[in-house]
C-alpha cells in the first residue's frame, strides 16, 4: 500500500487521527521541542512556525515545504550542504544542484551517495603506530627493544613506523550516520556499507570535519551525515518506512548561512559574531538576582576597548516572508545600536529573486538612527552556478552598504 503525502505550508494546522499523537508526541520529545503546539484533545498541532522538512506518521507523511514562494525543501538542503562541506566551499560542484523539489527523502540520498563513496573506496589517512614485532619496520626503537631481547620477548623489535588507517574524523561521522538508521532500514545496501568501515570507532563523532582534495568527493554524504545526527528523527511506531521525520530549524541554518557567507566570501573581513550573550541589566530583590542579556547575530568592525563595546555594522538574519521592517525587529535592533554606539543596521532576509537593497528611513532626524537597511539573499534557482551567483550578488549588496 502506497503512503500517502500531505503538503502543508511552514508553520501550518494539522489535523491528526487517535494513532498519531503518540508518534507525534515521540517526535517533539526527541527533538526537545516544547508540546505546546500540540492539542491531544484536539487531535491537531500547529506546525512550529521555524520548521521545515517532513513527519513519517504510519499511514502517511506529511511534508512541511518552506514558505518561501519558489523555494523547495531542496533549496534548503543545499545551503546545509553548503553549511557543513567546508570551511571555504567550491561552488561549482554539482553538489549544489537542485534536482528534487519539495518530497524528499533523507535516508535515500544518505544511501545513493554513501554507496558512490563506498565506491570509489573510503578515504584514508597515515598515523603513526607503536609495537612490539618480530622484524623491523620503520625506525627501531634501541632501548626498549634492548629490553625486549633480554627477556627473551617473541616480539622483541619495538618498532614507530606510519600506517594507513580508516579510523579517521570523516569516516567516524559517516560510520555514525550509517549505524543510526541501520536498523530502521534494514536493507543489503546499509548492511554492504557499514562492512567497509571495518574497525573504525564511531563513538567519538567529530563537530567538524575538514576536506582536502583527497576527501573532496565526501561532501555531500558528510553533511547528509550531520542533517541525519542532528536533524532525523526515528520513530518505532508504525511500519518501519513510515518512522522517519527530518525537521530542520531553519531559522537556524539561514542565521548560520549569512554568517558563513560573509565571513568567508566577503572581501571586507572583520565580520565577526559572540559566542554568548552579554549582560546589559541586572535586577536585585532580596533572594532574588537575575540578569538580561543580548546577543546580536553578526557585527562589523567589532571593539572592545577599557570595556567600551562598539561595532560599525550589526546586521541581523530575519527569516520573514512579509513586509520587512516589523516593529518589533526595529525595536530589537534599535537597542542594539544603542548598546554598541553603532549607527548602520542591516537586516537580511531569505527571498526568491535577486532584489535591491532597501531602507528604512526614520522621520525624526534627530534620532541617533537615520535608516536601518534590509537586505536580500536569494534562495532560489536550481543550478550550481546560480547559487554561486546569488551568493557573490548578496555579498556585493551588503559590501555597498558597509
Amino acid at each position: 500500500m502506497q503512503m500517502q503525502s500531505i503538503t502543508l505550508d511552514q508553520g501550518g494546522l494539522l489535523s491528526l487521527y487517535p494513532h498519531e499523537i503518540p508518534v507525534i508526541q515521540g517526535i517533539l520529545s526527541k527533538r526537545g521541542m516544547s508540546w505546546d503546539c500540540l492539542d491531544t484533545k484536539q487531535g491537531i498541532i500547529k506546525l512550529p512556525q521555524q520548521y521545515i522538512g517532513y513527519i513519517g506518521l504510519p499511514d502517511r507523511k506529511i511534508i512541511i515545504k518552506p514558505k518561501h514562494p519558489g523555494i523547495t525543501i531542496s533549496h534548503i538542503l543545499r545551503v546545509y550542504f553548503f553549511l557543513y562541506s567546508a570551511q571555504y566551499s567550491d561552488l561549482d560542484t554539482p553538489m549544489y544542484d537542485v534536482e528534487t523539489g519539495n518530497d524528499v527523502n533523507l535516508i535515500a540520498m544518505f544511501i545513493q551517495e554513501m554507496l558512490s563513496v563506498v565506491h570509489k573506496g573510503l578515504p584514508v589517512e597515515y598515523s603513526e603506530k607503536e609495537e612490539d614485532l618480530s622484524f623491523i619496520k620503520g625506525n627501531m626503537q634501541v632501548v626498549p627493544t634492548s629490553l625486549n631481547i633480554m627477556m627473551r620477548r617473541r616480539d622483541a623489535f619495538r618498532c614507530v613506523y606510519d600506517d594507513l588507517t580508516r579510523d579517521i574524523p570523516i569516516n567516524r561521522l559517516l560510520l555514525a550516520a550509517a549505524k543510526k538508521i541501520e536498523s530502521h532500514v534494514q536493507n543489503s545496501d546499509i548492511a554492504y556499507i557499514i562492512r567497509q568501515f571495518e574497525n573504525v570507532d564511531y563513538t567519538n563523532i567529530p563537530d567538524d570535519v575538514g576536506f582536502n582534495k583527497n576527501t573532496a568527493y565526501c561532501k555531500k554524504a558528510a553533511s547528509l551525515a550531520y542533517m541525519i545526527l542532528n536533524d532525523l528523527t526515528l520513530s518505532t511506531d508504525g511500519e518501519s518506512s513510515s518512522g522517519e521525520s527530518l525537521l530542520i530549524n531553519f531559522d537556524r541554518v539561514f542565521e548560520d548561512f549569512i554568517k558563513k557567507v560573509l565571513m568567508e566570501y566577503s572581501n571586507l573581513g572583520k565580520f565577526s559574531y559572540w559566542t554568548s550573550s552579554k549582560s546589559f541589566a541586572f535586577c536585585h530583590q532580596g533572594d532574588e538576582y537575575f540578569e538580561r542579556s543580548y546577543l546580536p547575530d553578526l557585527l562589523y568592525d567589532y571593539m572592545d576597548k577599557n570595556g567600551r563595546q562598539t561595532a560599525r555594522a550589526i546586521l541581523d538574519m530575519k527569516n520573514k516572508t512579509s513586509l520587512p521592517f516589523r516593529n518589533d525587529d526595529i525595536y530589537q535592533m534599535v537597542f542594539y545600536g544603542q548598546m554598541l554606539s553603532c549607527k548602520k543596521i542591516i537586516l537580511c532576509y531569505p527571498g526568491n529573486e535577486n532584489r535591491s537593497n532597501t531602507a528604512l528611513r526614520f522621520n525624526d532626524e534627530k534620532f541617533f538612527l537615520h535608516k536601518i537597511y534590509g537586505s536580500y539573499m536569494n534562495l532560489a534557482g536550481n543550478s550550481a552556478k546560480e547559487f554561486k551567483d546569488n551568493i557573490s550578488s548578496f555579498v556585493y549588496r551588503v559590501e555597498c552598504l558597509l
